[in-house]
């Protein structure tokens, strides 16, 4: 996570002289905290906002306070170019790959258009630890404020849905977003009328909007690079899942490396390697429900699960529905 959450997070602390305790817990230092390319582990991000949550309680609302002060600004040429799309759904089209370079390892994110409602729907993979829960309350505010800044204060959308118990001030939320506010859903996202996404921002410009995005596009080409390992390890366990999720020599030796060297370099990055064997049978479910008829059972057996109740509890935690739900939808 970029430190530009972590110091949105720590202004909204609500003890003032808990500030540098907070921040050694997050390991950054306040001159990092004005750059945001600076990465913050999140299990650690996750951890301070706990920290936070519990010196505020019972009434919870200061990472609803920190994400409703987000700005374009904040977010550089991303919060430019979502500023300047032509239509929010542009902005929201873009999202999954712009979203990357201030959050690392993103889950994904889906649209779904269903005649006058579209549905925004986000995808999150990490444990339901509660700080991850108060990050996506807040996740949610941000892009609203985003939206309101493009649209206009008014601008609202029909519901706002979360798959957990609320664990932030569950009024404060529905004050903000101006719509009822859902907890315990089958997802976590937005209701919009479609015609909303689809009228012109206010300062909506194609060519200005391209000029950023092109922007974005390189900088992403860069960042990504660093990452290649990560594209590697989840390719070389894409190709043995049919024989059930390969250990980590297994892929270390496919690519030149020690195991050691492979979970070394794996945790330089702060990823490990069972969210790589989570990821790449994540994507191969996806791509095999949408584009072959193989029956649920195989698809269990090609993504390397010995029962298919197993690939279904796994395929609900990363969609919010049933791999038949999706197939049908797809």
């Amino acid at each position: 996570m970029s430190t530009l959450f972590v110091r949105k997070m720590l202004d909204n602390n609500p003890v003032a002289d808990a500030r540098a305790q907070l921040l050694e817990r997050a390991g950054v230092s306040e001159a990092e905290l004005a750059d945001p390319k600076v990465m913050v582990p999140v299990r650690k991000y996750f951890a301070l906002l706990e920290d936070i949550a519990d010196l505020e309680g019972p009434r919870i609302t200061f990472h609803i306070n920190a994400a409703r002060t987000m700005t374009c600004e904040d977010y550089g040429a991303v919060g430019l170019a979502w500023k300047t799309a032509p239509q929010l759904l542009n902005a929201f089209e873009r999202i999954a790959r712009h979203s990357r370079l201030f959050v690392q390892n993103v889950s994904g994110f889906r649209l779904e258009q269903d005649g006058d409602y579209t549905r925004w729907i986000h995808l999150r993979e990490f444990p339901p630890v509660r700080g991850l829960l108060l990050s996506n309350e807040g996740s949610l505010v941000t892009y609203m404020s985003l939206c309101r800044e493009a649209c206009g204060l008014d601008f609202k959308p029909v519901a706002v849905h979360f798959s957990h118990k609320a664990v932030g001030c569950s009024l404060a939320l529905e004050e903000y977003f101006q719509s009822p506010v859902h907890f315990e859903s089958d997802y976590y996202g937005y209701v919009f009328r479609t015609e909303d996404l689809l009228a012109k921002t206010r300062l909506g410009d194609r060519d200005v909007w391209s000029f950023f995005d092109e922007h974005i596009e390189r900088e992403l080409s860069d960042r990504e690079s660093e990452v290649g390992l990560e594209s590697q390890v989840r390719k070389e366990i894409s190709l043995a899942l049919s024989d059930g999720p390969p250990p980590i020599s297994a892929v270390s030796e496919k690519l030149g490396l020690s195991a050691r060297t492979l979970q070394r370099r794996l945790s330089e990055v702060d990823v490990t390697y069972q969210t790589l064997v989570d990821q790449a049978r994540h994507i191969m479910a996806r791509k095999l429900l949408n584009d072959t008829g193989y029956s649920l059972a195989e698809i269990a057996f090609l993504t390397g699960f010995s029962e298919q109740s197993a690939f279904n509890r796994a395929f609900r935690r990363w969609e919010g529905r049933s791999p038949g739900s999706f197939r049908t939808s797809a």
